[in-house]
């Protein structure tokens, strides 16, 4: 389709010279392989494309040239390639078209090296799932798994499509012929449209009958009838809406790339193109299937598949990973998303598991301490995980120290941590339920008491590698007495007035004069009695 018709013409001649990305194209063609074809399983974690990626006589001695890696089916907003840098080498990920280049100059090994360290991750929270192809190849061509071609975009604005096509035949790829692109399937049109960079022209035309539209470049089976007014014999077609139209003697097929909704179909223009938005401004060369093609390996193919799975969560409401006061019990394994077939391997050779393959594995330990496992996990994808875990075994303390409920204490009371333990242990001790002292094995600590208060509580927590044991004991307190007596010394009958006070009020006082005599009373008087000719001497006692 086209309205407007062109008012000039500038005709522009090109010539088109081979890639120099390696410096012995024209003796020794490179060779790309991957002796894995096994589909690998993507399943929440990145995934090496092609870890085993064979690579030889490639020597690249430009920095803009090197490799790319392409997703063939590649899904936008989905799919993603990482890497891990090698030397000096640059790398580029196009979004929009879903290949990642690694330039820059280097030799076959250090190449290997950087295509054996990509990576595939899916960024879906809801992945599309089933089977990414990838192609390897050298960066100036990208390659179809489906079709076993190479294609290549060349810019040039304004050209017609017989100049196209006669340049594309002039082209070849390390000895394979070009050719205007022939677009036969769904997978080439999707993986065409995303490599076109401009709209560009494609070998099918009706030039020879008006309304039968057939391919005309490539090769001689590609050379098929696809169109009359629908598609034939179950060719392939993806003409824009109301396409082909036939508007001013339009015979020749391209791709559309700046029409809004558009991109990527297919319209009728005229051999010299159309203005604007339909001016080509290139076309689409594919490399393969000719007569005469050299057997070459210059790409590798690679296959994840990517599946419905997410990496098995333990759930921490019923996996207990401690074990307190024995050296053998039953671990309780179970996740929050799902049921995943499991096996515990024990990482020290001491260590016996029995039942290894069950959600309740048997565990038995030599001594107290931590010990390693390997958790081995199949989801209900089929997806495997492999996780560390690690589960203590300890001493159970018991929090004991020497205080004596029925005991009385002075102003300054000394624990002494009674229990014991066999590994390091945190110690904390507290008064009136405040944390009075904590520190790493500390099993004894003094506490001034005071005379403020009458009922006061000790207590300790012992934790010994995450087992615990805790303990609150009241405090009896011997009272603060004060006590004066007045006319101490005198001559028989000596009348002597005492007086007692305590900081809190007392349940009883009880009085001892030495002398044969008592009383209960707080503050008595008292008289001592000396009928003999010695001086006598009275040590006189109070209990409060």
């Amino acid at each position: 389709m086209e309205i407007t018709k062109p008012v000039f013409v500038i005709l522009v001649c090109a010539w088109f010279a081979n890639a120099g990305l390696v410096s012995a194209q024209n003796s020794t063609p490179p060779v790309i392989e991957n002796p894995n074809q096994d589909v690998v399983l993507y399943c929440s974690d990145p995934v090496a494309v092609a870890s085993a990626i064979s690579i030889e006589n490639i020597q690249v001695d430009d920095a803009g040239e090197g490799m790319k890696i392409s997703v063939s089916n590649y899904i936008k907003g989905e799919d993603i390639l990482e890497y891990e840098a090698v030397g000096s080498f640059q790398y580029n990920w196009n979004q929009n078209s879903g290949f990642l280049e690694i330039s820059g100059v280097g030799t076959d090994e250090a190449y290997e090296e950087a295509v054996s360290k990509v990576y595939y991750r899916n960024t879906s929270s809801n992945p599309t799932t089933g089977i990414r192809s990838f192609s390897i190849t050298l960066l100036d061509a990208d390659y179809l798994p489906a079709t076993d071609h190479f294609y290549r975009f060349v810019s040039q604005y304004g050209i017609s499509w017989n100049t196209a096509r006669t340049t594309a035949a002039s082209m070849n790829y390390y000895g394979l012929q070009g050719y205007l692109a022939t677009i036969r399937s769904r997978a080439e049109q999707d993986f065409i449209s995303t490599k076109t960079e401009g709209t560009g022209w494609i070998g099918g035309s009706d030039h020879d009958t008006e309304g039968t539209w057939k391919w005309v470049t490539g090769p001689a089976e590609d050379r098929v009838v696809f169109w009359q007014g629908g598609t034939v014999n179950g060719q392939y077609a993806h003409w824009g809406s109301g396409e082909p139209n036939n508007l001013g003697d339009e015979d020749y097929a391209h791709v559309l790339y700046h029409i809004p909704g558009e991109k990527g179909f297919w319209n009728d223009l005229p051999v010299q193109g159309g203005n604007g938005d339909y001016t080509a401004q290139g076309f689409l060369v594919e490399y393969g299937g000719m007569p005469g093609d050299p057997d070459l390996k210059l790409s590798a193919v690679a296959s994840i598949e990517i599946r419905d799975s997410e990496h098995p969560v333990l759930d921490e409401n019923i996996y207990k990973p401690l074990f307190c006061g024995t050296m053998q019990g039953n671990l309780q394994l179970a996740f929050t998303n799902g049921n995943p077939a499991t096996t515990l391997t024990a990482l020290d050779p001491a260590v016996l598991v029995t039942d290894p393959g069950t959600k309740s594995p048997n565990i038995q330990v030599p001594a107290f301490g931590n010990y390693y496992f390997q958790l081995d996990m199949i989801d209900d994808a089929g997806c495997p995980y492999t996780d560390t875990i690690m589960l203590g075994f300890h001493n159970q303390p018991a929090a004991t120290f020497n205080l004596d409920e029925d005991e009385c204490y002075g102003y300054n009371l000394q624990l002494q941590f009674t229990g014991n333990t066999e590994e390091d242990a945190d110690f904390t001790w507290y008064y009136n339920k405040e944390v009075f002292a904590s520190e790493i094995n500390q099993d004894s600590v003094i506490i001034p008491l005071g005379f403020d208060d009458n009922e006061r509580t000790v207590g300790l927590k012992v934790n010994e590698q995450g087992c615990i044991d805790s303990t609150a004991q009241a405090v009896t307190v011997k009272p603060d007495v004060i006590v004066s007596a007045e006319n101490t010394e005198g001559c028989s009958p000596l009348q002597v007035d005492f007086t007692a006070a305590t900081n809190k009020p007392a349940h009883a006082y009880h009085w001892d004069f030495t002398d044969g005599k008592e009383t209960d009373e707080q503050s008595p008087s008292h008289a001592f009695i000396n009928e003999g000719d010695d001086i006598l001497f009275y040590n006189v006692e109070l209990t409060v």
